[in-house]
């Protein structure tokens, strides 16, 4: 038996289905052509959409459901994976996606992530990879991280002090990550 083997450069054609076949002749002129071997060509990267959460999300949940759609219609997806990525280094680990509806070829994708510790600004990374290996990574959203709650200080009146009529109520707020929304005062 005499071996033989072919590099062949498949982006020189259209992603599709081919039949490949192998003609053996020998000296003679005998000739013998195998069977035909079908194969997809696919070298097109998925496509790849978010559907959660909506772009500079605020969260100080624990977990939070990341839901994207996903297509593939050569070769189908084989997977998707979720990744918090900050800017300053910090991440989150890669999680998968689970098919939740539709279909390996069109279909949409979700985890219900469960998120770092750190309190930061994170970029949600997609890998999508198909069956042929066409992988897609792209940043699709930024979520913020922020579990630390804001720091409130009355500043008067003063802890136990007298007042009657009118009183001016001070109060300082802030919050390095998100900043403050509002504050409300109470009395009780």
């Amino acid at each position: 038996i005499s071996y033989r083997n072919v590099t062949f450069d498949t982006t020189r054609l259209r992603d599709g289905y081919y039949n490949l076949s192998v003609n053996a002749t020998t000296q003679g002129t005998a000739t013998n052509i195998t069977a035909n071997v079908s194969i997809i060509i696919d070298n097109t990267g998925v496509n790849v959409s978010l559907v959660t959460p909506t772009n500079n999300t605020n969260t100080s949940a624990t977990s939070i459901s990341i839901q994207v759609t996903a297509n593939d219609s050569l070769s189908g997806l084989g997977t998707v994976d979720a990744q918090l990525r900050s800017p300053t280094g910090n991440t989150g680990t890669r999680q998968s996606l689970s098919l939740a509806s539709g279909t390996i070829y069109s279909g949409t994708w979700s985890v219900t992530y469960t998120l770092p510790a750190t309190d930061d600004t994170y970029n949600v990374t997609i890998f999508a990879n198909d069956t042929a290996l066409n992988q897609k990574v792209t940043n699709i959203t930024t979520i913020i991280v922020d579990t630390t709650r804001p720091n409130a200080t009355t500043l008067s009146p003063v802890n136990s002090g007298n007042a009657s009529g009118t009183i001016t109520v001070r109060a300082g707020a802030n919050d390095t990550l998100t900043g403050i929304v509002n504050v409300p005062f109470q009395f009780r």
